[in-house]
């Protein structure tokens, strides 16, 4: 039950920073005259475009933190190797190796906001990398 808590919890910490970091980078695209981001904004207004990305994060979120938390069980049960504060150094870098794809993808496709997806990237790093294993381990 503690892994489905801190899950949660997580992905639920990791859905807010994720909502506030993007609306400002969504902000920074409109104010850049980002022609998809100006064309989205002309025909409705922020709210309608906020509110159903908040809506869709946090359960979608708190899920992937559940997932995440089971992974770590996973990972825990078959090798547990405790290394920079991370109760299983094995199932962190997992997590750091996912998010170093996601990185590269992510810059590929948009080199100009590279530092606030970084940003993103490292939040995402130690919420679902350190945080869960350290309130999900006994």
């Amino acid at each position: 039950m503690d892994v489905v808590i801190a899950g949660i919890a997580s992905g639920l910490l990791f859905a807010s920073i994720l909502i506030s970091v993007g609306c400002f980078v969504i902000f920074q695209m409109y104010r850049n005259n980002v022609i998809w981001v100006v064309d989205l904004f002309k025909d409705t207004t922020a709210s309608k475009v906020i509110y159903p990305i908040i809506i869709f994060l946090n359960p979608t979120m708190a899920i992937f933190g559940v997932i995440f938390g089971f992974i770590f069980i996973f990972i825990d049960s078959q090798i547990s190797i405790k290394f920079l504060g991370s109760p299983n150094i094995i199932y962190t870098f997992v997590i750091i190796g996912f998010s170093l794809i996601s990185f590269i993808f992510i810059y590929i496709i948009s080199p100009k906001y590279w530092r606030s997806f970084l940003g993103i990237l490292i939040t995402f790093d130690a919420i679902f990398g350190w945080l869960i294993p350290i309130l999900s381990s006994n």
